[in-house]
């Protein structure tokens, strides 16, 4: 079940301290004032004193307070509550783009999110407040959202302007989105191979070209293996990001009949591939094959850990691949 972070995210008033949950926090309303202190002593060297922060004002502090009661209505699932955080025109969006507008509507979508929510506990901190105008500021912060059974919490970012509507602050837009995993491989990430490659072994040739597909969606790949001038395999490998699970993925057709999967895994400056196929007779194959660059016309491909049927197969030695000069 997909947990909707967004309910809390829309009382985002809380500000979350989203990179609490990430592992990064950013110090918010600090400003560094350095003092100089003259000793007594006219041999006594003025030192600085150590960087003050910035007293909080009233309003920031009303701000982050709400932060509070959107916890406790949230994790009361008091729906009511929630939608009383925000404005009577208060509007939300999610991280698909969808909007939901009116004080009425974002009870509505409270009390739906909250009836599909598992049990577990709410968490919000503000991880910044800026204040824009006398009755205007914004905010900036992550969800949480930790599962009662152990699973592993789940979090939003979320960003929110609230307007003073007498003596406290209202939400009056919002939205929520995922925080990117700055470990989650990108296809921007391919770029490098985008060209013609070429390489030699034993008598045989490979070819392979890589080329964006339209709108830079996807990069194909289309490769021959030639021996003796003869065209012994031929293929298209398609490498895009897997929306239902965020991955980058390639898949393989040979003009065999063999067919293919992968995940695509940056591990520092090389690549973890993880790949499994089926051979045109029904029999399966997995193996990790490793691409690491060496320069920006060069890449060493290896395949280990191999199997076929069930059955294990030598792991087949670095491969060298040039781009081909022009």
């Amino acid at each position: 079940m997909r947990i909707k972070l967004l309910v809390l995210l829309l009382l985002g008033i809380a500000g979350l301290g989203a990179e609490a949950a990430i592992g990064r926090r950013r110090a918010a309303n600090t400003c560094p004032t350095v003092a100089l202190v003259v000793h007594e002593t006219e041999a006594a060297p003025a030192q600085p004193e150590p960087p003050k922060k910035a007293a909080e004002s009233g309003d920031e502090a009303t701000v982050k307070k709400s932060v509070a009661e959107f916890a406790k209505a949230a994790n009361a699932r008091n729906a009511k509550a929630a939608a009383a955080l925000w404005t009577e025109a208060g509007e939300f969006t999610d991280d698909t783009g969808a909007a939901v507008r009116g004080r009425a509507n974002l009870e509505k979508m409270y009390a739906e999110a909250y009836a599909e929510t598992p049990k577990g506990t709410f968490a919000a901190s503000v991880e910044s407040v800026r204040l824009l105008g006398k009755n205007l500021a914004a905010s900036e912060g992550v969800l949480t959202f930790t599962p009662a059974d152990g699973s592993p919490a789940a979090a939003t970012k979320f960003s929110a302007m609230h307007v003073r509507e007498g003596a406290g602050w209202l939400v009056a837009s919002a939205r929520e989105w995922q925080p990117e995993d700055p470990n989650q491989a990108k296809l921007a990430d391919l770029e490098f191979l985008v060209g013609e490659w070429e390489a030699k072994r034993d008598g045989r040739d490979l070819a392979i070209t890589y080329a964006w597909g339209e709108g830079k969606a996807y990069i194909q790949a289309r490769y021959s293996i030639r021996e003796k001038g003869e065209v012994q395999a031929a293929g298209t490998e398609i490498l895009a990001i897997d929306p239902a699970s965020g991955e980058l993925r390639g898949w393989l057709f040979d003009k065999s009949g063999a067919v293919g999967d992968s995940v695509w895994i940056k591990d520092g400056k090389k690549w973890l591939i993880e790949a499994s196929g089926t051979l045109p007779l029904g029999v399966g194959m997995e193996a990790t094959n490793l691409l690491v660059p060496l320069g920006k016309d060069a890449f060493s491909w290896q395949s280990v850990d191999r199997s076929a049927g069930g059955q294990p197969l030598p792991n087949v030695a670095p491969l060298k691949v040039t781009r081909k000069k022009k």
